[in-house]
């Protein structure tokens, strides 16, 4: 500080101040000092302390040329109020430095947060702007559509998307609330991936600047491809037999509701052969379940080869099983079916 600072801001002041003596007019010095000081402030505005040291340096010199109580005393006063001001210029850069920290910490935090939710591989973020190009979306959600993040940016945001049946309501919902600007919530759709089926769910909002003009949308997405899967699992379980395939007793129940619904009574005819097989329990006490098992998974195999589509195949427990004829067949047809 002093070596760097004090000196030569004492020598300009020194130097100002004998040129006063030589007869320099006054104005001129005043206004080379204020522009100095001007100088030091804008080059030590981050650092109060050396800023201090700089103003009192460069009005020292008068007090050495000059010296005087009256100009000791200007000095003095010049130095309190200097001392002050560096004071409350401390204070404000304090408080500053506190607010700038304690911002860069809740957002390293949320920085934090929202990596924990993009690594999971649940969730992922996505930006677009007025135009409807993305202009921001996870890495985690570019690659499992097999490209970078960088690729994707400039793109529809719909070019994430598939675009087959199943998924038309979903994306005319979604270029709903884009051109009326309206947040979304959980629309689901499916995503343009090459290799396996995945499904996402949606949620967007408008973003807006500080003067309300309409900059794009921001949003997440939430991957619902398991649990899709799991409600097809479920929805399986309860309407097909876990072990054969075949529609087990609630299925077979509603078929044949569904065809005796029917408003004519062409369409509510139909067939229905119960059968079971003989002596199942003999083959699982002797030879075991798993034998059992695979006997009763070559009955549904054969049932289903027979009936080849002409009708519903389906077990109702244990070694009981039915089969549903739907429209009038003769009794011929029924007993060679029976026979096969």
């Amino acid at each position: 500080v002093l070596a760097a600072i004090v000196l030569p801001m004492a020598c300009a002041g020194y130097a100002l101040a004998s040129w006063v003596g030589e007869g320099l007019p006054w104005q001129w010095a005043a206004a080379t000092l204020l522009c100095i000081n001007a100088a030091s402030a804008l080059l030590f505005k981050a650092r109060i302390t050396s800023l201090f040291f700089a103003k009192i340096a460069s009005w020292a010199g008068f007090a050495v040329i000059a010296p005087g109580a009256l100009t000791f005393a200007a000095l003095t006063g010049a130095a309190i109020a200097l001392a002050l001001i560096a004071r409350f210029q401390w204070a404000v850069s304090e408080r500053n430095r506190l607010e700038r920290e304690a911002r860069e910490r809740v957002a390293a935090r949320a920085e934090d947060i929202l990596r924990s939710f993009e690594e999971t591989g649940q969730g992922w973020f996505w930006e677009i702007d007025r135009r409807g190009l993305i202009t921001y979306i996870s890495p985690k959600a570019a690659l499992a559509l097999g490209k970078t993040a960088d690729a994707l940016c400039g793109l529809p945001l719909s070019e994430i998307f598939h675009s087959g049946a199943g998924t038309h309501d979903a994306a005319r919902t979604l270029s709903f609330h884009l051109s009326a600007r309206s947040a979304f919530r959980d629309v689901e759709l499916r995503a343009a991936t090459d290799s396996e089926e995945r499904w996402w769910a949606l949620t967007g909002r408008p973003v807006y600047d500080s003067y309300k003009n309409f900059c794009g949308f921001r949003g997440h997405g939430t991957d619902l491809t398991e649990q899709r899967r799991s409600e097809q699992q479920v929805s399986r379980l309860a309407h097909f037999d876990s072990l054969t395939g075949l529609a087990n007793r609630v299925q077979m129940s509603q078929v044949l509701e569904q065809i005796l619904a029917a408003p004519s009574a062409r369409e509510r005819a139909c067939a229905v052969l119960m059968l079971d097989l003989d002596r199942f329990k003999q083959v699982n006490d002797t030879l075991g379940h798993p034998a059992g098992d695979a006997l009763l998974k070559q009955v549904a195999q054969r049932l289903e080869r027979v009936i080849d589509g002409a009708g519903r195949c389906g077990r109702l427990g244990g070694d009981e099983f039915e089969v549903i004829v739907p429209g009038q067949q003769d009794r011929t047809t029924l007993g060679h079916i029976a026979r096969e």
